[in-house]
Formats: C-alpha cells, sequence, structure tokens
C-alpha cells in the first residue's frame, strides 16, 4: 500500500513538474555583434544602417520574438528588419538591421533590446551625431550647353517677333522666303558646330549673319523691322561670349 502511495505521490510531482516546465520562459542564451555601435555624423534628414548579428549560445533552438528600441533618449533609431520567430539552431547566427535617421542637430544615444524568451533580453547600445549638411560646390560650368541656349533663345525671338510683325522677310516675293529660310537653317548649322565643338567655324558663321542683321546696304539684310537691331544686338552678343571661351 506504502508503495503504491510513493507511486502516485511521484506521478503527481511529476504532472506538475512538467507542466510548470511547459509555462517556463524559454531561457536560451543569445548574444549580439556588436555590443555597441556609432553611426558616427551623419546629416539631418538622411538615413544610415548597419546589421547586427544575433547568435543563439544554447543548445536547442530559439528564435527572435522582439527587437526594440527604449527612446528614451531620442526617436532618431529605428528597427528596419528583424528575422521574428525564425528558429536559429544551436551556434546560429541572424541579422538584424537597425537604421539612423538624425532629426536635428546634435548627438543621440538608445539601447536596443532583443527578446528570445529569455526573461534578461540581449542589448547594445548605439549612438549617432546629427550634422547640417555641407554647402555643395558648384559643378564645372557646361559652357556649350549654354552657347547652345542662347541660339536656341534667338530663335525664339526670331519666331515670336516673325508672329507679331515686328521682323518680317527682306525683299519680295519668294526670294524674300528662302533669305529668311537660309537665315534659320545658317542658326541650326551654328548650334550643331558649337556641340562638335567647332567654336571658331560657329564664330564666323555669327558674323556672316550679323551682317544680314545690321541695317548697312551691303551685303542685303536677310530681316527688317523694328526687332531687327534687338536681333543683330544678341547675335553679336553671342559672337563676344564665343570671344571669351
Amino acid at each position: 500500500m506504502k508503495k503504491k502511495k510513493s507511486i502516485v505521490i511521484w506521478l503527481i510531482f511529476f504532472i506538475i513538474g512538467f507542466t510548470a516546465a511547459s509555462f517556463l520562459p524559454d531561457t536560451v542564451e543569445a548574444a549580439i555583434d556588436p555590443t555597441s555601435y556609432d553611426f558616427r555624423e551623419v546629416e539631418v534628414g538622411v538615413s544610415q544602417t548597419t546589421v547586427v548579428s544575433i547568435t543563439n549560445l544554447g543548445e536547442t533552438s530559439t528564435e527572435i520574438s522582439g527587437v526594440v528600441f527604449d527612446k528614451t533618449n531620442c526617436s532618431d533609431f529605428l528597427v528596419v528588419y528583424a528575422p521574428l520567430y525564425t528558429p536559429i539552431p544551436p551556434n546560429g547566427t541572424q541579422g538584424v538591421e537597425i537604421g539612423y535617421r538624425p532629426s536635428s542637430v546634435g548627438t543621440c544615444t538608445d539601447t536596443l533590446r532583443v527578446y528570445n524568451g529569455n526573461p534578461f533580453p540581449t542589448t547594445m547600445t548605439v549612438s549617432g551625431t546629427g550634422v547640417m549638411a555641407a554647402p555643395k560646390e558648384p559643378g564645372p560650368v557646361d559652357v556649350t550647353s549654354q552657347l547652345v541656349a542662347q541660339i536656341t533663345e534667338i530663335k525664339a525671338f526670331m519666331a515670336a517677333n516673325l508672329r507679331e510683325g515686328n521682323l518680317k522677310a527682306a525683299g519680295k516675293g519668294r526670294e524674300s522666303q528662302r533669305r529668311l529660310k537660309a537665315f534659320k537653317k545658317m542658326l541650326i548649322v551654328t548650334a550643331h558646330m558649337i556641340e562638335n565643338g567647332r567654336l571658331h567655324a560657329a564664330q564666323n558663321k555669327l558674323r556672316e549673319l550679323h551682317r544680314k542683321t545690321d541695317g548697312k546696304p551691303r551685303p542685303q539684310d536677310f530681316v527688317t523691322g523694328k526687332a531687327a537691331k534687338d536681333l543683330a544686338a544678341r547675335i553679336e552678343a553671342l559672337i563676344d561670349r564665343l570671344n571669351a571661351v
């Protein structure tokens, strides 16, 4: 009888122990590498990220159940990616990506906590310093594009004033229209010369165009009207610009 009673008591303790063990948290130890990280200087509003490693130091599998920042000092750090509830075998490693985006100038620190069922989370300290963006130095001047843009402006000026009647083709009949077309074509050719680096040839072509808008009797002008003088001045300004290149 005493033997049966002992067996019953043993079974009760076994059941209680087994049931309690099933509710105990996973106490597998995990390590984080590095244990601290400094993002150093980062421009305000710019994001930087890094990956830290979580290693399972236990003899059984574990998994990450949570990754959070304390956010006691600032809120500029964030968890970019965490492999939650992914089994990590013994000696296995998983990567957690964290980021820093400073919202203001100054140093910020925080604590990252990684939970894997252990009552005591694995922690690391992070820091970073927000700085103002450095002024950008101006890039090299694209002279070719500027010269071609001036020709485009001259063409637009001609087109607008021809529509408004402030410019008109010189001469009579078809001959006047041929001169006007030739003038426009010369502008297009000049632009191509500039794009191909033939600046001296482009300058000569512009001088020829200027002689056909300067109001002098020889050679005969291709265009006339109250805007002709302004057109000639624009062409002359482009010639001067080519001289300075």
